[in-house]
């Protein structure tokens, strides 16, 4: 199976202006171009980053994707006296990804718009997405057909048209999200290469909105949030029957205390299942309790604890800034390792669970939102006409559509206004948050199977960069 991927040139730059490069550390990207299939190629053997193609040099047929496994394809656009008013190549090529955030790094100067691909050769599950979860350089949309271009589309994502107006217009918003703050505009020659997204910013200063006044206004009203969510591991096993699966459900409440302190308690269930046996409830891991705070922690400021929120991890990792987890998980972490399971970091990945499925509440508005549920999916539409607010974590997840952050919280800015922005302009085509998947299918584009049909090409309309503005 493979992908035609097309590019559609609304930049306001000449093709041979407008690069791709892909960025695929595990060097399994099979591509092509042009009548002689000329493979998509390196600068130097191993390196990380492909070397970059003008779209001119692809052609309108673009190229031929066999394989993809989660590479990253950079859109980079060069500058000229005629076009930008100053001088910007845009080769991305090497063994170093780009450097969008800081005072400087490997192509830190120049302006480029990711967005996702997997494809994997022999499978039909591939998807890919848009995202600007780090940062906003230009708007892209994708559309998807069956037959070429020519034949049945299936999806489309995408912004505003990729005007120069929508550009000027989303651009506009999230400058006035950090009033004008240096740190959140990367700037060449006063033209702005990108917008910073919250989530970028580690263990540094955030020029963005605290969550401050949304925190302190659930402790005045004695909010509590029921957080909700489960994940499942496999044991390793040469012969899959001899395989069993754990899964670990999170029932815990979120309270929220005078200092900002965010404290999850509950408890972490187990049900095992065996290759042809039902479902036989495993350990309860009682007591269990995560903190995420400004006051407590090894290593914890008011930056650390906002960067965890906006983050969605602890940037110093788990349980060593702003996090801290009890000796319940202590004892989860050794039964986990003793049990030998086929992925890596599975105790990781559930403490991850627990900090992004607060966190996504947090920034999505959905704690303490006084909105009605509605239009719940499967078995959450149980939980029609109730406040989303009063409702497992789970069942926030499970609507369709997902809720702008604005209209969760009417009145109020208890949300992330960099999210809410994001989403209000690409009607959540677009990832905001580094768990936008909490945010529905959205932003999701298939690659090889959608709805029984198959997937055989992409265009890839591309819009103007923010540093061809006025």
């Amino acid at each position: 199976m493979t992908l035609n991927m097309q590019f559609v040139n609304d930049t306001g730059l000449p093709d041979d202006q407008v690069f791709v490069t892909f960025q695929d550390p595990g060097q399994t990207l099979a591509a092509s171009f042009g009548a002689n299939n000329t493979a998509i190629a390196r600068a130097n053997a191993g390196d990380m980053m492909t070397k970059s193609y003008s779209l001119a040099t692809l052609g309108k047929a673009g190229l031929e994707i066999t394989n993809a496994e989660g590479p990253v394809v950079f859109i980079s656009y060069a500058a000229t006296k005629d076009h930008g008013g100053f001088v910007m190549d845009a080769d991305l090529s090497g063994n170093e990804q780009p450097s969008f955030i800081g005072s400087g790094g490997v192509n830190y100067k120049k302006a480029y718009q990711p967005f996702e691909i997997t494809a994997k050769k022999g499978e039909d599950s591939g998807q890919g997405n848009l995202t600007n979860i780090n940062y906003f350089a230009a708007p892209i949309s994708i559309r998807s057909f069956n037959g070429g271009t020519k034949g049945t589309q299936l999806q489309e994502r995408g912004y505003y048209g990729n005007t120069a107006k929508g550009t000027a217009k989303l651009a506009d918003a999230l400058n006035k999200l950090t009033s004008g703050a240096p740190t959140a505009t990367v700037t060449e020659n006063g033209k702005a290469l990108r917008y910073i997204g919250p989530s970028s910013y580690g263990a540094g200063d955030n020029p963005f909105s605290s969550f401050a006044a949304y925190l302190n206004a659930l402790h005045k009203d004695g909010t509590t949030a029921k957080i909700q969510n489960h994940n499942a591991f496999n044991t390793k096993a040469k012969d899959p029957k001899d395989s069993v699966n754990y899964n670990y459900e999170l029932n815990f409440v979120a309270s929220f205390a005078k200092d900002n302190t965010i404290t999850l308690s509950g408890d972490i269930t187990t049900t095992i299942i065996k290759y042809g046996h039902k479902p036989t409830p495993g350990t309860t891991y009682k007591g269990a309790v995560l903190t995420i705070s400004p006051t407590t922690g090894p290593n914890t400021s008011e930056d650390i604890f906002t960067n965890t929120i906006y983050g969605q991890a602890d940037p110093h990792g788990a349980g060593k800034g702003s996090t801290t987890f009890n000796a319940v998980w202590d004892t989860l972490e050794a039964d986990m390792n003793a049990l030998g399971f086929d992925i890596a970091h599975p105790f990781a990945t559930t403490q991850s669970l627990a900090i992004g499925e607060i966190t996504t509440g947090l920034l999505g508005g959905f704690v303490g939102s006084k909105t009605i549920y509605k239009n719940g999916t499967g078995e959450y539409k149980q939980y029609d006409g109730s406040a989303y607010g009063t409702l497992p974590s789970a069942a926030w997840w499970n609507t369709d559509p997902i809720p702008e952050p604005k209209a969760l919280q009417s009145g109020h800015t208890f949300y992330s206004d960099y999210s809410d922005t994001i989403f209000a302009a690409t009607d959540n085509q677009v990832y905001s948050i580094p768990f936008s998947d909490r945010f529905g299918k959205g932003p999701l584009m298939q690659t090889q199977l959608y709805n029984g049909k198959t997937v055989d090409t992409w265009v890839v309309t591309l819009g103007v960069p923010t540093f061809m503005l006025p």
